[in-house]
Order: structure tokens, then sequence, then C-alpha cells
């Protein structure tokens, strides 16, 4: 017995030693800045969200991007039209048929002159040789937010370092823009990956975008400076060393542009013909002209005499001037205490609240699903209408392609709509780490065509080819209702994932998901 402790104390220490040796050498390190390159105060408006003042409003232009196609033609159409600058800030990024298109297509835009940003969150990492290749190039630079010292992205070796500094670690970058010479962007839920563009592996999401044209672009813009000026990002070093091999990033690219051309993904969306020139055209025909606020969360060490975690609660603050009904679509449902009362008190005000998020067969997170289900025999009490989308619905084709090999959907757009003329689309989850951990970015729109039409491509989610209405019966027992079906029994994948799910919830763990 004693034995066995020692031998198990050695693997911890040996773990930790080896996380420590590992960490020494890190390639992101943060930049030496001049005085005019100073983190900048943290923008945020002065009148209060719910307001919507027509005397501060910015009007703008807004076009609902709602399928994965269209959401990937989209970005490649704005590279291609982009003659200065483009600006990309995302969570995640795989390298994988869509992420190499995209990289490969702003490496192109950086070879006629563009100056291309990309900022990345470092939670998932592993990409650095990627990085660093492309901060080569003389028109592209590469910044990290948060990130960790340990530059192996698996998690034996990232634990240790993420249980030592996890008051650190624990802060991510969750939002997601991408802007075009700071006058036409898309915002909203995506990653980039295979799965936001109906390619998946796995699974395929459904989620949602907006393409943003006019002067709102200026605070999106703000938005992204503030994060790329933080002292929180790091960017990566020996840049001038790095640019001086052209060779190697040259080579990279070539390897890139051959798998490329070979991979049945990538010849599939070539194959569509799209012509981006005509794209942006008809696109100024169909925009909703709409007033707008950009809301997003400073990042940590900003200068601001505002409240730092301000997205949800500007969410919380729609909440006091909604009279008729609210539509929530999210895929993690963890409420904060605060904005769960506040729906409750607006119930009482007799406003509907409807909220679609994933049910437990198409939940791609079981330990968030966990918390959720701890809940909602609560929110159904108090009379929220709750839909959870179905893995398999007959819808699930209007948001994948022929070639993915995803074996169920996803619901992963994060929308609000109130009443019928307020709209809130980005990047927060209705949950604990979106409130207190995550920074997020939301647009927050005041019109009733741009709600109309959003509201409309979501019934289809609502109806019971795609989704099940959960509802308790008269003696408070919850089952799962779809037309003529009828469940007593949680729709699952699998008992391993029922069991998955049960094991989560023994655990306090609430506030972290």
């Amino acid at each position: 017995m004693r034995n066995t402790r020692i031998l198990t104390l050695g693997i911890i220490v040996l773990v930790f030693m080896v996380a420590f040796i590992v960490s020494v050498w890190n390639p992101f390190t943060p930049r030496i800045m001049s005085p005019k390159d100073q983190p900048t105060a943290c923008w945020q408006p002065d009148s209060p969200i719910a307001q919507f003042d027509p005397k501060t409003a910015v009007y703008s232009d807004f076009l609902p991007i709602n399928d994965g196609i269209d959401a990937l033609s989209w970005r490649l159409a704005l590279i291609e039209s982009a003659q200065e600058r483009i600006d990309v800030q995302y969570f995640m990024w795989h390298m994988d048929e869509v992420g190499l298109l995209i990289l490969e297509r702003l490496l192109s835009a950086a070879d006629r002159g563009v100056k291309v940003r990309i900022l990345l969150d470092d939670l998932m990492g592993g990409l650095d040789r990627e990085w660093l290749l492309a901060s080569a190039h003389e028109n592209v630079e590469v910044r990290l937010f948060n990130p960790f010292r340990t530059r192996d992205d698996n998690w034996l070796a990232r634990g240790p370092e993420w249980l030592i500094n996890i008051s650190r670690l624990n802060r991510r970058m969750h939002n997601k823009l991408f802007l075009v010479d700071q006058k036409i962007g898309i915002m909203g839920g995506r990653n980039i990956s295979n799965e936001y563009f109906g390619l998946g592996s796995h699974l395929d999401f459904r989620d949602f975008d907006l393409l943003v044209s006019g002067p709102v672009s200026y605070q999106l813009d703000e938005s992204f400076e503030t994060f790329w000026h933080s002292t929180w990002t790091y960017a990566p070093k020996k840049i001038t060393e790095q640019r001086k091999n052209q060779n190697d990033l040259d080579v990279f690219r070539e390897t890139t542009r051959q798998w490329l051309s070979k991979a049945e993904k990538i010849a599939y969306l070539q194959d569509l013909g799209y012509n981006w020139e005509d794209k942006l055209t008809e696109a100024r025909k169909r925009f909703i002209h709409a007033s707008a606020k950009v809301i997003y969360d400073c990042p940590p060490g900003t200068k601001s005499d505002k409240p730092v975690q301000r997205v949800i609660v500007s969410f919380r603050d729609l909440l006091h001037v909604t009279d008729k009904k609210i539509l929530l679509v999210s895929p993690y449902v963890v409420l904060p205490d605060s904005i769960r009362e506040h729906l409750f008190d607006a119930m009482e005000r007799n406003v509907t609240v409807q909220l679609l998020t994933n049910s437990l067969a198409a939940a791609d997170q079981n330990i968030t699903f966990s918390a959720y289900a701890k809940s909602r025999n609560t929110l159904l009490s108090n009379g929220i209408n709750i839909y959870e989308m179905k893995a398999n619905g007959e819808h699930w084709d209007n948001y994948r392609t022929p070639l993915s090999s995803g074996e169920y959907l996803s619901v992963h757009a994060k929308i609000v709509l109130l009443d019928d003329d307020k709209v809130m689309v980005g990047s927060p989850n209705l949950d604990p780490r979106s409130k207190l951990l995550n920074s997020e970015i939301a647009l927050l729109i005041r019109s009733k065509e741009l709600s109309q039409r959003i509201s409309q491509l979501f019934k289809r989610d609502l109806q019971a080819e795609n989704s099940w209405q959960v509802r308790l019966d008269d003696a408070g027992k919850m089952y799962w209702e779809a037309g003529d079906e009828k469940y007593y029994k949680e729709p699952a994948r699998s008992t391993l994932q029922r069991l998955q799910v049960f094991f989560f919830s023994l655990f306090p763990i609430d506030d972290q998901l």
C-alpha cells in the first residue's frame, strides 16, 4: 500500500515537472508596446441599453445568414472584396477544410496588400506552427488572447498549468467577429470549423450570423481594437526572424493549396460557382435598415468606468422593457439567478417566453446539459415554454451539405427576440460563463422587419418534426411531445450519454459552465 502511494505521488510530481519544463519555451510572449500602442479605454454606450434612444441610434444595414454554406460563402466574398484591412476575432479555429480554406484566402488577400489581423483565444491551442507561418507574411499579424505557457495542445500537458493558474486561464475570449475595411462584417455564433458550415464529421451545428454594413461597423472595429491592444493579448516573438524565412511559408501555402484541391468538401463548395460581386450587389437589395448598438465585455485589465461584463447584463436590462413575448435560442441554458428571476418577473406581466435549446440527443456538451437538466423542472413550473431540438429532425438537411458525415444536428445559434421589434444576436450563451468568465459581444437592433424575418427562420425549428416540446403532466412528471409522439423517457443518443449526464449532475460546478 505504501509503495502504491509513493508511486502515485511520484507520477503526480512528474506530470507537474514536465508541464513546468514544457512551459519554459513559449513562442507567444508579451509585445513591447510603444506609447502610441497602449491599451485603450473600453468603449461603452453612455445611455442605458434598454432605451434604444432614437436620438443616439446608429442606423445600419443587416442581413440574416441562416445556413452554413451561405455563411462560408459570405466570409469568402468579404475576403475577395477587401481593399485595405481584414480583422478576424474568434474563440476557436480548426485547421480542417474550412479553416485552411479561409486562411489560404486571407493570405491571398495579404498578397495584394490587404492588412490582415487575426486574434484568437488560446483555450484550444495546438496551431502554433500555422499561426507562426502566417505571421511570416509581411501583411499578416496574429495575436493570442490569454495564452497558456504550455504550447502543447495535449491536455495532459496543459492540465497542470490550468490547475495551477485557473484564476487567469479561466478567463476566455468568446467573441466572434469578421470585419472588412471597417465597413462591412459578420458576427454571430459561428467559430471557424467544418461543423459550423454544414461539413461536419461528428455533428453539424444549426447556427446563425448577421451580415452587418454601415456606421455600426465602427463600433465593431472599436471592440476589435480594444481586444487587439489589451495587455492580455500576446504576439509571436521573433517575428522579424520568422519573416526572413519566407520559404517555410511558401512551402506551407503550396502544400495547403494541393491538399485543398484534392479535398472533396472544398471541391463541392467550388462547384457551387459563387460570383462574389453579384452576391454583394444582391445583398444590398435585401438589407434591412435599422438602429443598432454594439455591446461587448471589456477584456480584463482594460481601463473603464463601466462594468466589465456588459452583454448578459444588457440582456437582463432589456427584460424590463418587454411587454409581450420573448424567444430565446441558446445551445447551453444554465441561467444565472438574476436572469432567471427577471424572466419570471416578465411572465408575471403576462409575457410569453419560448426557449429553444438542445435535447439530450442533440447536445454536444453533456456536462453543460447536466446543469440545464437540473433546472428544467423549475423553468417549466414557472411557465417557460421549452422546445428541445431533435438530433435528426426533418430540417437537418437545411444545415448540412451532402458531404457532411455528421451523426446529429445541434443548436449553436445565440438569439434573443423581444416583443416584435428588439433583436439581440452575438456570441453569448445563457450560462454563467458568458456572464462571469468569458468576454462576449452582441448586436442590439431595433427593427420589426428584422425581428419578423428571424422569427420566421426559427419558427420552423419549433415545429413538431424538428423539436420536442417539454411539458409537465398533472402529476408534475416531465414528458417530451412532438405531434402524436409522447415519451416519458428523455430522448438521448445512448445509455452512456444518460449516465454521463447523471454523473456530472453530482458535482457543484454550475457556475463554471
